[in-house]
């Protein structure tokens, strides 16, 4: 993509502007939103991007995910946790969701929500490694 490539230049208003063509070529590109959000370098700014994107797309899972952790990172761990709750319900055997909302309840100090969070991530890497050992070698 070409917004990445003049961001990695850093040609932040190129970047941009390649992001927002993207979008409008695309509109629920997932990696144009993420793009944006990153070239934009405004929590705030991406927030409002994020949420926009998911009232139009409200099964975009990366673009939920980054919204998570922006949350998380401006403090905001009651909406944080709405989110992960969100992907959790779509998909309830990712590890990564279990993982983070037993953090979320940790630091919630909710110690019981907690646990069961980290136990289901425990069975869930369990089930994995379960499936992978038993599958035939090629």
């Amino acid at each position: 993509m070409l917004a990445q490539g003049a961001y990695a230049a850093e040609d932040k208003e190129r970047a941009q502007a390649e992001a927002k063509r993207a979008l409008a070529i695309k509109p629920d590109s997932e990696l144009a939103a993420l793009t944006m959000a990153q070239v934009l370098q405004d929590l705030d700014g991406a927030a409002t991007l994020f949420t926009g994107f998911l009232k139009k797309y409200p099964d975009a899972r990366e673009v939920r995910s980054a919204y998570a952790r922006l949350l998380v990172e401006q403090k905001k761990f009651d909406k944080a946790t709405d989110q992960f709750q969100i992907l959790l319900k779509a998909q309830p055997d990712n590890p990564a969701t279990l993982y983070a909302l037993g953090i979320m309840s940790m630091q919630g100090n909710n110690a019981k929500v907690a646990e069961d969070y980290f136990k289901r991530y425990v069975e869930v890497l369990d089930k994995s490694r379960t499936r992978t050992a038993t599958r035939p070698r090629r």
